[in-house]
């Protein structure tokens, strides 16, 4: 009897061995992929878990990088590569943030940044070291608020005018350009570099110059340019009525 039960639980074991050996191994997860979107949908009131943040970064502003990886299981890792002004920089580690459906999400933080400063990145991510997936590169350029000084020239275009001006900052060369679509409305256009500018309107205005003032005057408007510094006043067409300023 005691024979007969120790055959028995022996040719338990040698099924369960058999059993552990001949079922497939259950498939490793690997890496999906990594996805990273610097603007979203660029909508002024929402954001997205992916974006770049700020989307526009501006001198002082921290830089936060958000990605997501997929799908969810242990050992990822998720870094930045990155250049600023064509320098390579130390990659930047990110760190989990949190898991939600069937992907995990990650931020990293840059650090911040000075005016005219120009950034170049990718996102990478893997698995315990392989399988390494990459999306990029992205770049921005960071920038910072400033403003037009004084009126340094101007130049007629026939339905135009461009007013050039200084900027505070001393990067920019900004021109700031005028048109009438109709005697009694105005158009105004701004390039911070001095390019793209593309409005025209009537040739019928005219454009007087004097050490303090430009003048640009239709029938029934009359715009008075401050040259130093810069400042923009709106008069009826007689020229003494004050619209805004």
């Amino acid at each position: 009897m005691r024979q007969h039960w120790i055959q028995r639980v022996a040719s338990l074991i040698v099924l369960a061995i058999m059993f552990v050996t001949l079922s497939p191994a259950k498939p490793a997860l690997a890496l999906g992929g990594v996805y990273h979107n610097p603007t979203g949908i660029d909508e002024l009131y929402s954001t997205e878990p992916t974006e770049r943040a700020p989307r526009d970064p501006m001198a002082g502003d921290t830089v936060f990088i958000k990605a997501t990886t997929w799908p969810i299981e242990p050992g990822q890792t998720v870094w930045i590569t990155w250049t600023k002004n064509g320098v390579n920089q130390t990659p930047t580690g990110a760190s989990w943030q949190y898991n939600s459906g069937n992907n995990t999400y990650w931020q990293a933080n840059l650090g911040s940044f000075a005016r005219g400063d120009s950034i170049s990145y990718t996102v990478n991510a893997d698995v315990n070291g392989g399988n390494q997936k990459s999306i990029g590169p992205f770049s921005f350029a960071v920038t910072s608020w400033s403003t037009v000084t004084n009126v340094s020239g101007y130049t007629n275009n026939s339905t135009s005018v461009d007013v050039a001006t200084g900027d505070s900052a001393g990067s920019f060369t900004p021109r700031i350009r005028f048109a009438f679509p109709t005697s009694d409305s105005f158009r105004v256009q701004i390039a911070p570099a001095g390019n793209g500018l593309n409005i025209s309107g009537l040739s019928g205005y005219t454009v007087t110059d004097s050490a303090g003032t430009l003048t640009l005057a239709t029938s029934d408007l009359v715009l008075k340019i401050q040259k130093s510094p810069y400042r923009l006043a709106v008069y009826k067409g007689d020229g003494t009525t004050l619209i805004t300023r």
